[in-house]
């Protein structure tokens, strides 16, 4: 059964996104240039120590089933409607990996 959404991916990106600023931050801290390391395979052994839930008989979600899952931003473009920053990512999880380049 297809998944109603790409967690794997989506918590790989945000991972990604986090460790970018992690290595700008580290880089403001202490100059050089840092390389960030995420890895599919790590992630979907951290969501997979979550548990799984064995469930085959769902609905696919209407809009009004999601609707408390989103938020509006405005922008120069008009109203944004999008899935916010998760707000409990493991920072130190990919901080950890935050190396500088030629170390």
């Amino acid at each position: 059964v297809p998944l109603p959404c790409q967690a794997l991916d989506h918590a790989t990106g945000w991972l990604a996104a986090l460790g970018a600023l992690g290595a700008v931050l580290q880089q403001h801290r202490h100059g050089g240039s840092w390389t960030v390391d995420v890895s599919l395979a790590a992630t979907a052994a951290w969501l997979t120590s979550f548990g799984t839930w064995d469930r085959t008989d769902l609905a696919d979600p209407t809009a009004a089933d999601l609707a408390d899952l989103l938020a509006d931003t405005p922008s120069p473009f008009g109203t944004l409607r999008h899935v916010p920053v998760p707000g409990a990512l493991p920072a130190i999880w990919i901080v950890r990996r935050c190396t500088r380049l030629g170390s």
